[in-house]
Order: structure tokens, then sequence, then C-alpha cells
């Protein structure tokens, strides 16, 4: 069920990389969270128009949301989220040095009772 959002500022110039590195999340994924790899989507927003701060061109975002059924622990869900944004790092980390840039993970899971496709 993991759905995945990656949402990023065009002045990253990062668009050739984003489908391998959410590649490697949804191996996270499967690896992290036991999950099955058939299940993990993802989808991408290049953001062109957008305002961070004062508007300066500098400013810069990249946010990862994890959409997930419940049923995992604290301790998995922290280490799933360090782990995540320290792959942000690493794969972004030349665009992440050239401007000001907002890293974020955010993981949220979905109630059962109002997922509805399940099989």
């Amino acid at each position: 069920m993991p759905v995945v959002t990656f949402e990023y500022t065009k002045n990253l110039a990062i668009d050739r990389d984003v489908k391998p590195f959410l590649n490697g999340v949804h191996q996270v994924l499967v690896d992290i969270i036991n999950t099955e790899l058939s299940t993990c989507r993802s989808t991408i927003t290049c953001h062109e128009d957008y305002l961070i701060g004062d508007g300066d061109d500098r400013h810069a975002f990249i946010q990862l949301s994890i959409r997930m059924l419940p049923g995992r622990n604290k301790t998995t869900k922290d280490q799933l989220g360090q782990y995540l944004l320290a792959m942000i790092r690493q794969e972004f980390a030349v665009a992440i040095a050239r401007y000001d840039v907002q890293l974020r993970v955010y993981l949220t899971e979905v109630e059962r009772d109002y997922y509805y496709g399940l099989t």
C-alpha cells in the first residue's frame, strides 16, 4: 500500500535522478516496513511555481511523503524516516550544496477503516 509522493523545486535540476532514487525508496520500504514491492507506488511533482520565505531564487525544497497502513511501531517508523532523510541528503548532495534547501520526510498512517480497495 505505501504511496510515495516526491516533491521538489525546479531550480534543483534533479529531474533525471528522481526515478532511480524512488526505486531505492521502494526497496527501503520493503526492507524496513516489510511491505511487498508490487504494492509500492510513487508520484513525482516538480514545482516550477513556488514561493519559499522571501522568494529568493536560492531557496529550494525536497519533500518526501509516505502514506502507509498502520501497524509499525515507533522505532520502525523512526528508522524509516531517518534512513529516507539520509538517502535524500546523499543522493541529491550536489544540488543541496548549491541552494538553501529545506528537506522534509513525512510519514502518515492511513486508517484501514477509511482505505478502500484492499482485497
